[in-house]
């Protein structure tokens, strides 16, 4: 179904999704040295949607369409680093 924002008519069908994550994360403290800190995250998820519900610009910026793209798959992974540590009276923390 498509709708336009504009009109107060739209019949968009419901949205379901089925969503499986899955995440590790490993830190470690440092007691002596420049290290405090050092962190690693990362994460991996799947998503099923039927009736995907999205909104899209038409040719006027103004104006968007609402519409139900139907079934789609959404995979990906996510990983990050975090490192603190201290120089001096200085602490920093730096991640990625």
């Amino acid at each position: 179904m498509i709708c336009i924002t504009l009109l107060s008519e739209c019949q968009l069908n419901p949205e379901f999704t089925t969503q499986y994550d899955v995440g590790l994360t490993y830190a470690r403290q440092f007691v002596r040295g420049v290290l405090e800190r050092i962190e690693f995250q990362t994460d991996a998820y799947y998503n099923e949607a039927s009736d995907k519900s999205v909104a899209m610009p038409t040719s006027n910026q103004v104006r968007w369409t609402m519409m139900n793209l139907g079934y789609v798959e959404i995979r990906g992974s996510m990983s990050l680093c975090k490192v603190t540590g201290v120089s001096g009276n200085i602490s920093w923390l730096t991640s990625g």
